[in-house]
Formats: C-alpha cells, sequence, structure tokens
C-alpha cells in the first residue's frame, strides 16, 4: 500500500463492483491476496487464465469486471471502500437468486417467475438459507478488511448526516435509492473514485463532477458540505469500464508477467 507521506486515496466501490470482485477474489482462491501484492502479474496471468475455462460466457465477463477493479486499485495504490447498505443489497440479491433456484427445483410454471412475491421469497429462504446468503457476505466483508485493507466509511450505521445528503441528492438528480445513498457515502468519505458498472450512475457521478449544466447541483452540494466541516471537498470521478479494463493489460515492473485480458 501507500510508502509516501500524503494520504492514500480511495476507490469507493458500489454494490455491482462489489459483487464482481467478490466473484473474481473467489474463482482466484488461494492466490487472491497476491491480486495486491508486488507480483500481481503473475496472480493476473493466472487468474485470467482460470476465467477462460469458464463456460459460462457472463461468468467470464463477471469475473474479467472483478479483476479490473482490483488491478485498478492495485496500480493506483488506492485504498478500496464501501458502503454498509451494499452489504444489504447484496443479501437480499443473493437471497432472492436463491429462492428462484429453489422454485427451479420445484418446477415451478415459468409465468410464476416473474411475479414471485415477498412472501414467497421469505417462505422458501427462512432459516438455514437465508443464514448461509448472510454467512457469504460477511465472508467477503472479512475477506476484503483482513487482506485488501477495505474500510466502510462512516460506520456501520451510517450516521445522520448521510441521511441529511441523501435526501438532498434525491431531489437534485434520479438515483436508485440504494445508489443515492452510496453517492452520499462516497461524498462525504471524500474519495477520488466511485467504481460502478452501472452506466446511469457512473454518467451522473460525472456529470456533477464536471458538467456545467449541473453548476447550480454542484453549488448546493458544496454548501452541504461546507455546513459539514467539508471546505475543501472534491467531487469523485467515474472511470468508465474500458478505463478499467486498460488495467489489465498493463505492463507490470520488472519480474512481472504482461497479463494478457
Amino acid at each position: 500500500m501507500n510508502n509516501f507521506d500524503q494520504p492514500q486515496e480511495t476507490a469507493f466501490l458500489d454494490t455491482n463492483a462489489l459483487h464482481y470482485v467478490d466473484l473474481t477474489i473467489r474463482s482466484a482462491g488461494k492466490d487472491a491476496t497476491a491480486l495486491m501484492g508486488t507480483d500481481s502479474g503473475k496472480s493476473f496471468s493466472s487468474l485470467l487464465k482460470k476465467m477462460k475455462k469458464h463456460k459460462n460466457g457472463n461468468m467470464r465477463t463477471a469475473i474479467k469486471k472483478g479483476a479490473s477493479v482490483i488491478a485498478f486499485c492495485h496500480e493506483e495504490d488506492l485504498q478500496i471502500a464501501y458502503s454498509p447498505i451494499s452489504e444489504v443489497e447484496l443479501q437480499v440479491g443473493r437471497a432472492r437468486g436463491r429462492a428462484l433456484l429453489i422454485l427451479a427445483e420445484e418446477h415451478v410454471p415459468e409465468r410464476m417467475w416473474s411475479t414471485i412475491s415477498d412472501a414467497e421469497i421469505s417462505n422458501r429462504m427462512a432459516g438455514a438459507p437465508l443464514a448461509e446468503c448472510r454467512r457469504g457476505v460477511d465472508n467477503l466483508c472479512r475477506r476484503l478488511e483482513g487482506d485488501f485493507g477495505a474500510v466502510a466509511p462512516m460506520g456501520r450505521g451510517l450516521e445522520p448526516v448521510v441521511w441529511d445528503l441523501v435526501k438532498i441528492l434525491s431531489g437534485l438528480v434520479y438515483l436508485t435509492t440504494a445508489d443515492c445513498i452510496i453517492y452520499a457515502n462516497a461524498l462525504l468519505a471524500e474519495v477520488k473514485y466511485v467504481v460502478t458498472f452501472d452506466e446511469h450512475l457512473r454518467k451522473t457521478i460525472n456529470r456533477v463532477n464536471t458538467n456545467p449544466k449541473y453548476r447550480s447541483i454542484q453549488d448546493e452540494i458544496r454548501e452541504f458540505m461546507k455546513q459539514n466541516l467539508r471546505p475543501d471537498f472534491r467531487f469523485p470521478m467515474a472511470p468508465k469500464n474500458k478505463k478499467l479494463f486498460e488495467y489489465l493489460t498493463r505492463e507490470r515492473p520488472t519480474g512481472q508477467e504482461h497479463v494478457q485480458g
């Protein structure tokens, strides 16, 4: 990590980026920690070879996305951060996915899949299945925090100031509830980057950052930040997918392999 005197910059991962990183870590297995190490070139090369063996094209793409996030954070010496709300989103999403698998095993008619109710999900996930999903998310967070030095800024409860900013943002730009919380959390954590594969969220973040048409929105957010003791606040950037993928094909320092994406 950073060996210089200046504070380390941060990349704030949204929920989908966290999900892809989780798939990548699980695919890398015991070599996952080495992806952020001094010999990362060999580690990425080995990971991408494993990735190509996946018959599922969607899985290959997902692992590539996660690997690009890790490579980006490693090459730019960025600390990984995420919002506690992403833990909840991952848990809820995985519970729903697990319920759909159970429905498939029950041979439920196709027409019922698109209308599955929360009550039906709850009935099928009660007890062990739901607890297993929770353990999976907990294991990811412990791995990120322990091996990758990741943090969840603002504390597990999300301090009141976050909710104040969420309410302001929801009246300035249209984002889903979770994305609004994630963006507010990232703004208050004063990060340099927000990493997302959600095109609307990425464009919104970058427009607020640089687009003159968003000047009044910028001013309102700045005023809020000033009132909350962040006078030197800056707006984060959200790198495009193409930019992230470039980090998988960069030359590593001497002694490390050139990774082919």
